[in-house]
């Protein structure tokens, strides 16, 4: 099962969800530092990006870290990524 069909499962169970490859060490719990007003958090897929910012046209986020809340916004974005990663283009 990818990361992305096993957050979606569990966001459709109503869990948030919070997603690490195992090369990543957490020094304390890091919920708390997860932003409120965010729907999904995610480390920048760009090596040698200079800002913080993000822009979804030029960047990609990097699946090695993410938290997404469960909310059907995100249900339905999660949805959306998995057919664009594991459906053919036509």
């Amino acid at each position: 099962m990818t990361k992305i069909r096993l957050a979606l499962v569990l966001l459709s169970l109503g869990f948030h969800v919070l997603i690490n490859d195992v090369d990543v060490v957490w020094l304390e719990d890091p919920i708390p530092y997860m932003p409120f007003d965010a729907d999904i958090v995610g480390q920048n897929g760009m090596l040698g990006n200079k800002y913080l910012s993000f822009d979804v046209k030029a960047e990609a986020i990097n699946t090695g870290f993410f938290f997404v809340r469960s909310n059907q916004r995100t249900i339905e974005f999660m949805q959306y990524v998995f057919m664009q990663i594991h459906l053919p283009s036509v």
